[in-house]
């Protein structure tokens, strides 16, 4: 904020009188202060802007269209996205000549993690899990408005298994964690809308079908989607709450189509939610 003062012009003077005392503007009160008013780092703020855009659109993209969507030079925009290869922050493919975000965010986010819960407490927990239904368990934790991330797995001994990635970048309303989220969050229905244009599914899914799952997860606490993400596949997702009982994260079960019927889904998602209640306590002390 700037202040902007007049003064009475030399042609025409004004009456003699004491002008109240004006407040200092706010960079001449911190150098008074011994503070250095603050400034922008160009090169940083532009590495932001390039790894949030990254984690937003969740594909590779190329420097020309990076730069030009982010109204970069596009040799600063090159030089910066080396940088944060060499960091990796950001992967770059030889193939595609695109760049994504990098598994370095992890590392950077591991922090963030360790002040709510060491995630690796309850990993015994989700192997025994794994084990006993034959599935991969995956904790999923929300880090955007629009998107979650996987933060720990575990996976049985079968000999053909459904394979995850930590710290793997998901939309925020794909798949059973995603109706979790919708069903317990604060997202309005047009906001739900909108997220759920942009996604991509491995069957058709109308809208309004989408809804009614949410429902049916707000009505039983857990929520089923029948390969809506990868044909073949069947997800089962229940929510974990802070203390605003909002859901930040969600602990979910993989399996093969073949392996899910009603009886055993309701047997792992009670196995889930103990999961559940244990990171919750540690979360929300």
């Amino acid at each position: 904020m700037s202040l902007k003062t007049t003064e009475p012009s030399p042609l025409t003077a004004a009456p003699p009188r004491e002008a109240p005392a004006e407040p200092a503007a706010p960079s001449r009160a911190r150098r008074r202060n011994g503070e250095s008013p603050p400034s922008t780092v160009n090169a940083v703020a532009s590495a932001l802007k390039i790894l949030f855009h990254l984690s937003a659109i969740g594909a590779p993209i190329g420097v020309t269209p990076l730069s030009r969507v982010l109204n970069l030079n596009t040799s600063t925009c090159f030089n910066i996205l080396k940088t944060l290869v060499r960091d990796n922050l950001v992967e770059f493919d030889e193939k595609t000549k695109g760049y994504t975000i990098g598994m370095g965010v992890v590392d950077l986010a591991r922090g963030l993690f360790s002040r709510e819960i060491d995630v690796t407490t309850v990993r015994p927990m989700m192997e025994r899990v794994a084990q006993k239904h034959g599935v991969t368990v995956s904790l999923l934790r929300r880090i955007k408005d629009n998107r979650s991330m996987i933060v720990q797995i575990a996976v049985s001994d079968a000999p053909v298994r459904i394979s995850l990635s930590v710290g793997q970048i998901l939309p925020l309303l794909l798949g059973a964690q995603g109706q979790v989220m919708a069903a317990f969050s604060e997202l309005d229905v047009q906001e739900l809308r909108r997220q759920f244009e942009l996604l991509n599914f491995g069957r058709v899914l109308s809208f309004e079908t989408f809804m009614g799952n949410v429902e049916d997860t707000r009505r039983r606490g857990w929520s089923v989607d029948e390969g809506y993400i990868v044909r073949g596949t069947v997800s089962l997702s229940v929510p974990i709450f802070d203390r605003v009982r909002l859901p930040v994260f969600a602990c979910s079960a993989t399996m093969f189509s073949g392996q899910y019927d009603a009886d055993n889904a309701e047997r792992i998602a009670q196995d889930l939610r103990a999961i559940g209640e244990a990171i919750e306590r540690r979360l929300n002390g």
